[in-house]
């Protein structure tokens, strides 16, 4: 669900300390929810790609919700530009 990244407001959460540098194109949506830093428990991790369905069926707009364990130094307008252009 590539698209997915494209057309949402990516969703930046638990920024922990700074760990090995990411590509950042090189990771790989995984639905509505992409928990990269391996956070949102299994219950949650539902609700969420529930309530992202639900939105995305009554008014065709999409959400991403994107967990990723460090910035690493880089703004946040640039992670989620590359977060959004996967593999380009």
């Amino acid at each position: 669900m590539p698209r997915l990244f494209r057309l949402a407001a990516s969703l930046l959460l638990c920024l922990a300390p700074a760990l090995p540098a990411t590509d950042w194109k090189s990771l790989k949506p995984q639905g509505y929810v992409s928990d990269f830093a391996g956070v949102i428990d299994a219950q949650s991790r539902a609700e969420l790609e529930d309530y992202a369905a639900r939105v995305e069926k009554a008014t065709t707009a999409q959400l991403a919700f994107v967990v990723i364990p460090s910035l690493q130094g880089q703004p946040i307008e640039d992670v989620t530009i590359d977060l959004s252009r996967p593999g380009a």
